[in-house]
């Protein structure tokens, strides 16, 4: 769970390569792979943000190279949404 790559969708459907943080009931926290080194540090004024379930998928690396080829013919529902089931502590 912590560490994984993902693929978010964000503001205006612009899909972006993110890192998982955490996974919350209805929500993941994510940040970008620059940032996740100072979360794991405790840097402070470090935060991850919040993105619904539903706005987070699995990460894809053949689709996310597609998308970088052809932008205007993103696809969502060709992606996994990402879960995770196991122990959250």
């Amino acid at each position: 769970m912590r560490g994984d790559k993902v693929i978010v969708r964000a503001y205006g459907d612009e899909p972006l390569v993110r890192v998982v943080w955490d996974v919350l009931p209805g929500a993941v926290l994510i940040t970008n792979e620059d940032q996740f080194p100072l979360l794991e540090a405790k840097q402070p004024g470090i935060a991850p943000l919040g993105f619904p379930s539903e706005c987070v998928f699995c990460y894809d690396e053949a689709r996310w190279h597609s998308f970088q080829k052809r932008p205007h013919a993103w696809n969502w529902t060709k992606l996994r949404p990402y879960t995770y089931e196991g122990d959250q502590n």
